[in-house]
């Protein structure tokens, strides 16, 4: 059966066309080269765009009808199928994949193989598999996939107690990984700490504190995965542009799955929150306060720093009933600065008017309880604007009351 690059090279002579002319207007003439040579897969869009040139709809060069997508969404299921741990399933899917004309990566598909060998306990398997994909790729290749092969050649290794050889094997991964911008701090780090590991096992203690210290930079200057997911999203729109579709594909499978276990996570500090004013309102103020921190620094680990504004509104509006006016106002001053919206102002302002109030700053009390009027009357918000009338009312009484006593009688 003829591939995909065999078709277009047919189609183009009998057309009279040169690779210069093909490619005009679409890619290199070298790209087609290596299409027509089967060393490169033409992206879906690509493939469209040569059928027009040639004058033939786009399902002549595809297998029976195959669609292009087919292959990468059994390459998403075999994923899938593994890290639900269905390693058989998932090798026979992927098995199934390599010996067919694909857009995808042939190592991709080979570096899932060995993953499943090495889950299934085939470790020496495995390890000719990752083998096989360092051996047949040019230094230049993309260090991802360099950087996994060492690093579960390295796990193998550890699996048949050979040590020497899988501190050898991380050690590479780890340079691989010096090497590069596109690989995840979260993994580097899972990388030392695992080789920090080893280092204990054999009693190499020095060299363990030193892979320690490296980890703990790799921490200090690693992004949040809120702004790694956000990198993602950036590299995919680029490959897009670009039309290299697959890696658009891929880096935009890394953003959804970091964005949604992000908001997993926000759901899960959400419901903590929530806990914790729960049980301020109910008198455990000091628990209430100790539990908000928690959930702010939840919060800004996963790069949510917006929520700030709520927690630190919450936290003044406790201190307040303490009596402590300081914290109070610490917290009040830094929720105004979160605050993302007009809303949320008002709320943090009428909250610094009662503290104001209660340290006696009357008139500052006055300016703020007014703003946040404004607020809440430009959204509309009847029950606020009475409540903060009500304290406007309070405030105006208290100052009519320190003048009467400072009037001469």
């Amino acid at each position: 059966m003829c591939t995909i690059g065999q078709k277009i090279r047919e189609l183009r002579v009998k057309r009279g066309l040169t690779q210069i002319e093909l490619a005009n207007g679409l890619v290199t003439p070298s790209m087609i080269s290596l299409i027509e040579t089967d060393k490169a897969n033409p992206s879906p869009k690509l493939l469209q765009h040569i059928a027009e040139k040639l004058g033939v709809a786009m399902d002549y060069f595809l297998e029976e009808g195959t669609s292009p997508w087919e292959p990468l969404s059994a390459y998403t299921l075999a994923k899938a199928m593994l890290l639900a741990g269905n390693y058989e399933e998932a090798y026979s899917l992927l098995q199934q994949l390599t010996g067919s004309t694909t857009s995808l990566s042939l190592s991709d598909i080979q570096l899932l193989l060995g993953e499943c060998l090495f889950y299934m306990g085939k470790y020496e398997d495995a390890i000719q598999v990752f083998e096989r994909i360092i051996d047949g790729q040019p230094c230049p290749y993309e260090r991802r996939v360099q950087f996994h092969c060492f690093y579960l050649m390295g796990k193998a290794y550890i699996e048949l107690h050979n040590y020497t050889l899988a501190k050898h094997f991380w050690l590479k991964a780890y340079e691989w990984a010096s090497r590069s911008d596109s690989i995840d701090p979260s993994a580097i780090r899972t990388l030392l700490l695992d080789y920090v590991r080893l280092c204990l096992i054999t009693g190499e203690k020095e060299e363990a504190a030193s892979y320690v210290e490296k980890a703990n930079r790799i921490k200090e200057v690693g992004a949040s995965i809120q702004e790694i997911a956000l990198a993602y999203v950036e590299k995919a729109k680029l490959e897009q542009d670009q039309e290299n579709y697959k890696s658009a594909t891929d880096y935009s499978h890394r953003a959804v799955g970091l964005l949604e276990a992000i908001q997993l996570v926000k759901t899960s500090i959400d419901l903590d929150v929530y806990a914790a004013i729960l049980q301020g309102d109910q008198g455990n103020i000091q628990e209430a306060l100790t539990d908000l921190q928690r959930c702010k620094q939840a919060y800004m680990s996963i790069g949510i720093d917006s929520e700030n504004s709520f927690l630190h509104r919450e936290a003044a509006r406790f201190c307040l009933q303490l009596q402590d006016y300081d914290t109070a106002l610490f917290h009040a001053t830094k929720a105004l600065h979160f605050a993302k919206n007009d809303k949320e102002r008002a709320y943090v302002l009428r909250t610094l008017a009662l503290i104001k109030k209660e340290l006696g700053h009357l008139q500052e009390a006055i300016s703020n309880v007014k703003k946040a009027i404004q607020l809440f009357a430009s959204r509309e918000m009847f029950d606020e604007l009475t409540k903060s009338y009500t304290l406007l009312s309070e405030i105006f009484a208290l100052l009519t009351e320190m003048k009467a006593k400072t009037r001469p009688s």
